[in-house]
């Protein structure tokens, strides 16, 4: 796990933190059948089917003029499934349109390799008239610790972790960066371009532990270390906030680094654990 720019013993604690909660997203997903990814194009078909049958029965009067109609609609399904693929990835390849920022909106997820959970939530606080948007993350198990970023309308980031007993410690490293998952402040905004070293790797349904059901969109990005080849696959959900659903980063040869999964989310009812005050304190 790497971070960027940052050599102080604290940077490496928030890092962790960042790096834990920000790589929180769908291992559920190996359980849902990758044959899943051409489902969606099969249901386009169907979408079609139904209109034909619908007019066939209109129709029943002159029944030598149906069955020609119902020939020519089951060639046209066909057509349209071919031709999706070329019209739909580029579209989806790097922009993915979200709900944008959601005071109170929620993700949980539980970090496999770790086993561990984390929940990140959408805060926001205004301060002097100025607001401020951003991601709290709670982690759970052991460390139990919580890190805060927030944007000010300027772009300005501030960031924190709580260390206890003192409380909140204020950060300035211009961002933290984890292995798998890199929160930035496009994961709070309406569109969210994906990394360009990522290729665009299909397009399926997710279903959460709660049964929530959700599209995704796949990425995954090869590497080499040593003669050993390494795959970083990504899944986001234009539904959910953050965008996040799933990661893993693994060796084809079968070692695991990093996985975890979308385990919930919700569009309301968060409330933050850092207080204003905090927040005025980091401004300082």
């Amino acid at each position: 796990m790497s971070l960027h720019g940052v050599s102080k013993t604290i940077a490496v604690i928030i890092a962790v933190i960042v790096i834990i909660a920000i790589a929180a997203a769908a291992a559920m997903v190996m359980i849902p059948p990758k044959p899943s990814p051409t489902s969606p194009s099969p249901l386009t078909s169907p979408t079609t089917t139904p209109t034909t049958i619908i007019s066939s029965p209109t129709p029943t009067t002159s029944t030598p003029t149906s069955p020609p109609p119902t020939t020519p609609p089951t060639t046209t399904p066909i057509s349209p499934t071919t031709s999706i693929p070329p019209t739909t990835t580029p579209e989806v390849s790097r922009l993915i349109t979200g709900i944008g920022f959601k005071d109170g909106a929620w993700a949980e997820y539980r970090i496999i390799t770790l086993k561990s959970t984390v929940k990140v939530k959408m805060v926001s606080f205004n301060i002097k008239g100025k607001t401020y948007r951003g991601i709290e993350m709670e982690l759970s198990g052991e460390m139990g610790l919580r890190a805060i970023m927030l944007w000010g309308e300027d772009g300005k980031l501030v960031q924190g972790v709580y260390m206890p007993p003192k409380g909140i410690i204020c950060m300035d490293v211009g961002g933290v960066i984890g292995t798998t998952f890199e929160y930035k402040k496009e994961n709070i905004e309406g569109k969210y371009e994906v990394d360009e070293t990522f290729n665009f790797a299909g397009k399926d349904k997710f279903r959460t532990e709660s049964g929530k059901e959700v599209e995704v969109f796949k990425f995954k990005r090869v590497g080499f270390v040593e003669n050993e080849t390494i795959v970083d696959e990504l899944w986001f959900s234009p539904q959910v906030p953050t965008y996040y659903v799933y990661a893993k980063l693994y060796a084809e040869s079968g070692a695991v680094g990093f996985e975890a999964v979308l385990v919930d989310f919700g569009l309301e009812g968060a409330k933050p654990f850092f207080s204003q005050k905090d927040i005025e304190i980091c401004l300082e």
